[in-house]
Order: structure tokens, then sequence, then C-alpha cells
């Protein structure tokens, strides 16, 4: 069997002023599948999803990419491994014209010009921005700033892709535009939020973390039916029924057929 595409092995982190941000946390996601962390502020999910590629390096524990254990020497490999989208897009765009920002990572990775301009046409058509190449990032709309922040991952290519939440001040056109772009890969998917419907559009797999702790693992129905753990673990409940519905919805239509 190949290795996992992530796994986390009693991870524990502490933060200098001594919050202790994850507590032995310990998890495997195979290649293909896209699971979500979900759990409540200060939950230590960002801190998780900072353990990918290396920005935080596990106090205990392991963490691995691919098998490969993420650590100092480890770092170039696993970061071409692991494409992060961040909550913020401006945290992401730097450069003068989109063309620049998403020919960026292929050109750190030595890729010959023809396949970096490949690569910025095709990312760019795949999230629906043919023709803003020229365009500065920083004057477009919210919606099309994640849009492109996206490609920038996309033009590299990763096998793996982290999202720091993903519908995170999105209207509704944009966020199921972005449900839909996480639905149509085939690569492992982790999606870090705190937006339950989203998550249950997009992962049918779901981690919680509460305090630094793992305190479930398992399928996003499972969670769903668990009421009064879910009250306990302060995930918002309005959410979870409007993700319930539509998973409903779905079993009658797979049941009719």
């Amino acid at each position: 069997m190949s290795a996992p595409a992530i796994r986390f092995f009693d991870v524990s982190y502490q933060y200098p002023d001594g919050t202790l941000a994850l507590d032995r946390v310990s998890f495997a996601i195979q290649p293909g599948e896209k699971v979500g962390i979900v759990g409540p502020n200060g939950a230590g999910k960002s801190t998780l999803l900072l353990h990918l590629n290396g920005v935080l390096l596990a106090k205990t524990g392991a963490v691995s990419i691919n098998g490969i254990e993420v650590g100092k020497k480890t770092l170039r490999e696993v970061r071409r491994a692991v494409g992060v989208v961040f909550q913020n897009p401006d945290d992401q765009l730097f450069s003068t014209t989109v063309a620049e920002d998403v020919a960026f990572g292929p050109r750190n990775m030595g890729l010959p010009a023809a396949e970096v301009d490949r690569r910025v046409k095709d990312a760019l058509e795949l999230v629906g921005l043919t023709g803003f190449e020229r365009r500065s990032a920083h004057h477009l709309s919210y919606g099309q700033k994640k849009k492109v922040a996206i490609a920038t991952v996309l033009s590299m290519m990763p096998p793996i892709w982290a999202f720091d939440e993903p519908s995170a001040n999105l209207d509704s056109p944009s966020q199921a535009a972005v449900e839909q772009f996480i639905a149509s890969r085939p690569d492992t998917v982790l999606v870090v939020t705190q937006d339950l419907s989203f998550a249950a559009e997009t992962c049918s797999r779901l981690i919680v973390l509460v305090e630094g702790r793992l305190v479930f693992d398992g399928a996003v129905e499972e969670l769903f039916a668990r009421s009064e753990l879910m009250t306990q673990w302060h995930l918002d409940m309005e959410r979870r029924c409007r993700a319930c519905e539509r998973i409903r919805r779905g079993r009658s239509r797979t049941e009719a057929k």
C-alpha cells in the first residue's frame, strides 16, 4: 500500500507564550480523500494547517507528506507536494499583475518559460479568469482575488491541497464556484473551516478539533447525527441543519435511483 498523503502522529505544538495549540493529534489521510478540519475558534485548526508545509514544525510527534517527514531538510520537497490557499488572498498575492502572481511558483520550480506560460494560461482558464493576465490582483473583487490565489497554487500542480476557510467573506456565487472547484479536483484535499455547510458540500470525512485535541474523526453523516456532542463542541447548529438537509436530499435521490 502507498503511504498516506498526510499523516500526523502524536503531534503536539506549544506557542512561546505557553498556549498548547495541538495536543497529541494523530490521523492519516489517504491519496484522493477530501477531509474537513472543523472546530470552534482557538481549536488549533490553523496551527495544524501550518504544519503541512513546514511553516511550523511539530514540537513532539511527526508530520509526513507522501511518506516524507516534514523537517528542515525536506521543506523544499514537501512544499512542492502541498499547495496552501490561505484565508486572506492578499497574503498570497504580491506581484504587479495576475499573470506574474500565477507564474511565480512554476518559475521558482525552474520550469522552462514555455511551460510556465502554459501553466499560467491553463490555471486562469480553470478558475474562469482568462483575460485577467495583465490586471493587478489588488484591484479585483475579493472573490476574484480568491480565484487568483487558487490559480497560484493550481499552476504548481500539487498532489495535495489545503484550504484555510475557503468560504470566508465570499458571496454565494463565488462560494459556489470554490465548492465546485474543490469537488472537481482528483487530488487530496484538506479543508479547514468553521462553515459546516461548506464542509458537507466538499468533504466526505470530518475531523473535529477542540482546544487542540482531536475529538472526532469520521463520516459527515455520523458527526451530524451527534447533536449533543456538536453542542458541547460549540459547532454551528444552524449550519449543521442546513447541511443535514442537503445530505438527506442526496440520500433520497440515491435511493430513488
